[in-house]
């Protein structure tokens, strides 16, 4: 029996399809169970412009995540690329990747003289984790700004700035 060339590549590739599945659940459904160590639990929500929201529940608890999370939860990493500005939240873009940034007090960065703009490129130390990241320094046409010290912690942490609400 001979099977023509066509019906060979629809099996290969449904073969390939019914892999991928197999191994992606059941990365996933590791990935899912670890629950504890650095995240406790944490989960993440999506949304269909950029994927993950900063809203979460940490053990069950609904919280929206802030900064400090993602110091706590992520490593640091010294990234390129585009910024983009999508309602009031500053993303930046490398490559495949998007991240949405966290930077506090726009009226701290104002005060120190320092502003994005969109489409510029940046070069931005900062700790990710997800596709989120707490800047600790960021440069962008020739301006550049300390955003959090090595520990992590806000330069705008006990200034006129520091505003729970507003610590981004």
């Amino acid at each position: 029996m001979t099977i023509s060339r066509s019906k060979k590549m629809a099996i290969e590739t449904l073969l390939m399809i019914f892999t991928f599945t197999v191994v992606s659940s059941f990365a996933w459904g590791n990935r899912q169970d670890q629950g504890k160590g650095m995240g406790q639990g944490l989960q993440t929500n999506y949304n269909a412009t950029y994927g993950k929201t900063d809203t979460g529940s940490v053990n069950g608890n609904a919280q929206e995540m802030k900064g400090r999370d993602f110091v706590r939860l992520g490593k640091l990493y010294e990234l390129n690329g585009t910024l983009e500005l999508v309602g009031t939240e500053w993303f930046l873009t490398t490559g495949d990747n998007t991240y949405a940034l966290h930077m506090g007090p726009e009226t701290y960065r104002e005060s120190k003289g320092f502003s994005l703009s969109e489409g510029n490129l940046v070069t931005i130390n900062g700790f990710v984790y997800n596709d989120d990241i707490a800047i600790k320094y960021i440069s962008s046409n020739g301006q550049s700004i300390v955003l959090r010290d090595e520990t992590g912690r806000p330069t705008w942490a006990g200034s006129k700035f520091s505003n729970r609400q507003a610590s981004n």
